[in-house]
């Protein structure tokens, strides 16, 4: 069920949205490219993007820039309904990306890049959409324009304990070559990229947000993360597996709320570009998934007996601070367990019979 299809829960997650930043999304008249349009996030954003356009009136062209369209119509297939442009280009290339008649953009969402650790075994694709195709997005700005990184708390590395949540400017060690730092050193290095080619070309804006881990309705079965097996062991109703013994912490967030974030951070006047985007609500994994079966009235879940050859980023503690984005009016709207629920909810919409 990895498609997205606009139910009666993602039109209240729509309208949750546009009620908590309908002061600062005005989009009219705008060229806007997104990338990873398939992911979990971008087909959400995408989806979003075409619902905000139909209900406001607005008139805003939107982009879209993958591999493949057919992926595209697969993971959201009303899309075929909509008026967009889709941008056919491998951002792990070294070539220039082709745009018909020199369009440039108002915005760039760069969202592309496999984030889940079953994609990890091969590196440059996961790496070089974060080289090669953040260059060459930022040459497709206009003047004026503003690009927005979907980067990831991740690169703040191992937080030492007993610190406190980690504000934007403050980091510990990465070792580069662990077997994910192709996703997080490539963040970094994304990062970089960004700030020194404004830095070059001041005419040209930027914004970065440190994502934790969203998730949501149109999540895979086999997406890999702990947040997709969950949902689907409560959605099931059958205990889960986990690949550890859970003992480190994590936080999670709902699709809304990080997409609320996104705007916020996209339209924010503030001289601060980059900004945490994340739930302060952590849990200790296996406390987090017992809940959660306690919650649903299932059996307790199985503890490392998984696939132990799926290397993950250990970082004990993922905790950190959102009070820079608070402070453009952010607030958090699901709670973790709200948000499981929501997205179990979803899919009962789909699968009636089936539902919790």
């Amino acid at each position: 069920m990895s498609e997205l299809i606009v139910t009666k829960t993602i039109i209240e997650d729509f309208e949750t949205i546009i009620n908590d930043t309908a002061h600062v999304n005005d989009f009219h008249g705008k060229n806007i490219l997104l990338t990873g349009v398939t992911g979990v996030i971008g087909k959400y954003f995408l989806a979003f993007l075409f619902y905000l356009r139909r209900t406001t009136n607005q008139e805003f062209m939107i982009y879209c820039l993958g591999r493949s369209e057919i992926k595209l119509l697969e993971v959201l297939p009303e899309v075929n309904r909509e008026n967009y442009s889709f941008i056919t280009h491998d951002l792990s290339l070294t070539t220039e990306i082709s745009i018909d008649r020199g369009v440039r953009f108002d915005y760039i969402f760069h969202l592309a890049s496999p984030a889940s650790p079953v994609n990890f075994g091969s590196k440059l694709p996961t790496l070089l959409p974060n080289l090669f195709g953040t260059y060459h997005l930022l040459k497709l700005l206009k003047v004026g324009g503003r690009f927005l990184f979907t980067s990831t708390t991740g690169v703040y590395g191992e937080k030492a304990q007993n610190l406190e949540p980690n504000l934007e400017n403050v980091f510990s060690g990465l070792d580069p070559l662990h077997p994910i730092s192709c996703y997080l050193e490539g963040k970094r290095a994304a990062e970089t990229l960004i700030s020194s080619f404004c830095s070059d070309y001041p005419k040209f804006d930027y914004k970065i947000a440190r994502l934790s881990i969203c998730f949501g309705p149109g999540i895979s079965r086999f997406d890999g993360r702990l947040f997709s097996d969950l949902t689907y062991a409560l959605f099931d109703k059958t205990p889960m597996t986990m690949n550890s013994a859970g003992i480190v912490k994590r936080n999670f967030t709902y699709l809304s709320d990080c997409i609320s974030g996104l705007l916020l951070i996209l339209q924010s006047q503030d001289d601060q570009n980059v900004f945490n985007l994340a739930s302060e609500e952590s849990f200790v994994v296996r406390d987090l998934v017992e809940y959660a079966h306690e919650d649903f009235g299932l059996p307790k879940p199985f503890y490392g007996h998984g696939d132990e050859s799926v290397s993950r980023f250990e970082a004990a503690d993922s905790a950190v601070s959102t009070e820079a984005l608070k402070s453009l009016g952010w607030t958090r709207r699901y709670s973790t367990m709200q948000a499981f629920r929501r997205t179990v909810g979803y899919l009962g919409e789909l699968c009636p019979r089936c539902s919790v």
